[in-house]
């Protein structure tokens, strides 16, 4: 009887992520522990890039144009499905060029010829923009049914994807519609939660996070504004926030990037593992455990997730097993 049990388990207590014909996407787990099927990671990711075109920013646009070419790369290098646009934050009745998809195609994507170059232009929006910005309600409208229902706005937004804003300013946001909470509460109601209960959403903010004076908010350097709106969007969704003041941004964009794949290539699990028991594969080949260059589980989260050149790509097979805490 015990050698049956023990059978049982054995069989029944372990999760499994290889390839085979039938697929579930990421973010949707399957309620059983038993996988003899692969996992698909939902690689759909929709980025708005939120730029602030007052007149301080030309410096730090030209900054992080330069920063899009490895950005690019490592989204193609990972087979990311991606649609990029970009907004700017002048909202204002003199200024009204925010709240609308800038540039043509609207929509860049994985297929958008030259797309680094592309991006790093349509990044560089001058410094001729309104001295109030209003870069919440310019992303608000964008993501309004009205906006993307209508003919500028369609092929943007996809429910399946996680929604990424990036917002880059050297200064507070100025929209007046509302509270931190009342912007949390739309993009919570924008994009519902993945089965699993993760966030759908992720706001990622480079801008100033103290009052620096080495970066200063306007030209004459006389004051410095952080950006708490924008922060307090970036810790109720888990994402990214980065100085503006640094003369390379790419390892903010770097960082940015990662806690995007981060967010996509979490597998969540539906049990407590064992945790001297998980074995992780990719492709067949073991995955070391390190939090540098591996896997690693995450207790309070429940998941394992990927470090380094383990990251794997969209269509790679991974494969976890593990025997369920308490399991005799």
């Amino acid at each position: 009887m015990e050698l049956l049990k023990s059978s049982i388990y054995s069989i029944f207590a372990v999760l499994f992520f290889s390839a085979c014909s039938q697929q579930y996407d990421f973010g949707i787990p399957p309620s059983s522990d038993v996988f003899p099927s692969s996992v698909q990671y939902n690689n759909k990711v929709d980025m708005v890039f939120m730029i602030d075109d007052h007149s301080s920013m030309g410096y730090h646009h030209d900054r992080l144009a330069e920063a899009m070419p490895a950005l690019v790369q490592s989204l193609l290098a990972l087979k990311m499905d991606f649609h990029i646009v970009v907004v700017s934050s002048s909202m204002s009745p003199s200024k009204m060029r925010g709240g609308k998809f800038l540039g043509y195609p609207k929509v860049l994507t994985n297929a958008t010829p030259n797309l680094a170059s592309v991006l790093a232009r349509r990044l560089q929006l001058g410094s001729d923009g309104s001295a109030r910005e209003y870069g919440i309600e310019s992303v608000m409208t964008v993501l309004s049914d009205k906006y993307l229902l209508s003919a500028e706005g369609q092929g943007f937004f996809r429910e399946e994807a996680l929604l990424s804003v990036i917002a880059v300013s050297n200064e507070d946001d100025h929209s007046g519609l509302g509270t931190v909470a009342d912007y949390i509460q739309f993009f919570e109601q924008r994009k519902k939660p993945f089965d699993n209960g993760q966030k759908s959403w992720v706001f990622n903010f480079i801008g100033n996070l103290d009052a620096n004076p080495r970066c200063p908010t306007n030209p004459d350097q006389s004051y410095t504004e952080r950006g708490d709106t924008f922060i307090g969007l970036v810790n109720a969704s888990h994402g990214q926030a980065e100085s503006i003041c640094s003369s390379d941004l790419t390892p903010a964009i770097k960082n940015i990037k990662a806690r995007i794949i981060q967010v996509l290539t979490d597998f969540k699990l539906s049990r407590k593992p064992d945790v001297s028991s998980i074995r992780v594969f990719s492709n067949g080949t073991p995955v070391p455990r390190s939090n540098v260059n591996g896997w690693d589980y995450l207790p309070t989260e429940n998941l394992i997730r990927f470090y380094g050149t383990w990251v794997p790509a969209a269509d790679v097979a991974i494969k976890i097993n593990f025997n369920p805490a308490g399991a005799d």
